[in-house]
């Protein structure tokens, strides 16, 4: 009897907890941001202790072409400066490799490298790609028109390129961090010829220490 009782009481208890999560569920509407300010003091601190980041990530690409997006998944490295690696690994094997001035990639056949000091836009486009992930496209105000919204889960920024040089290549990007830790949550990116790239990134391990040998391809 003592036992049923004392089960009876924990399974109320539960049943209670549900119920109050249940009447105080996540927002994830996105409303207009209230502190911008605070938001970047915020994401400016996180972005000068960030020095890397291991995760997954999913990769949805909508061309104008297909009917269907084309999803890939993959596994994600960041090593603060200028090393990255997109491994892709579902529904092929891919590999990106940018390693300080150099890019090599590899598919199923073959591996060719190019050096990036010889195209300019290659060298744009990775410093970019670098000042997504860390949030440091944030201080190009010159560059965009931004705009600031937020849920529970996440701060979103909306940029809106105004350079020509940046408009040759998007007609918006859409950042999310994450509220826990101010790390990436996903990147949204409109490419003026109409195509759409969303990377989602999951599972991330923050300035955990990573090899050498990850951007490396032998």
């Amino acid at each position: 009897m003592k036992i049923k009782i004392q089960l009876l009481i924990f399974l109320g208890m539960m049943l209670v907890h549900a119920g109050l999560n249940a009447m105080n569920p996540q927002d994830t509407t996105f409303r207009t941001m209230r502190d911008t300010t605070a938001f970047k003091a915020k994401l400016k601190a996180f972005s000068t202790t960030f020095t890397g980041m291991e995760c997954e990530f999913t990769q949805m690409k909508n061309m104008k072409m297909l009917k269907k997006p084309v999803v890939s998944h993959g596994l994600f490295y960041y090593r603060s400066g200028k090393q990255v690696r997109w491994e892709y690994t579902d529904p092929f094997i891919y590999i990106i490799i940018i390693n300080n001035d150099k890019i090599f990639i590899r598919d199923e056949t073959k591996t060719n490298q190019y050096d990036m000091t010889a195209n300019k836009s290659f060298m744009e486009m990775n410093g970019k790609l670098s000042a997504m992930v860390d949030g440091s496209l944030l201080d190009n105000q010159g560059e965009f028109k931004t705009r600031y919204s937020e849920n529970d889960l996440s701060y979103r920024v909306e940029l809106t390129p105004v350079t020509k040089d940046m408009k040759a290549y998007f007609a918006s990007i859409t950042l999310t961090f994450e509220k826990a830790d101010l790390s990436i949550a996903g990147i949204y990116m409109s490419e003026k010829g109409g195509d759409i790239t969303e990377i989602r990134f999951q599972h991330k391990m923050i300035n955990k220490p990573i090899s050498d040998e990850r951007f490396i391809i032998k």
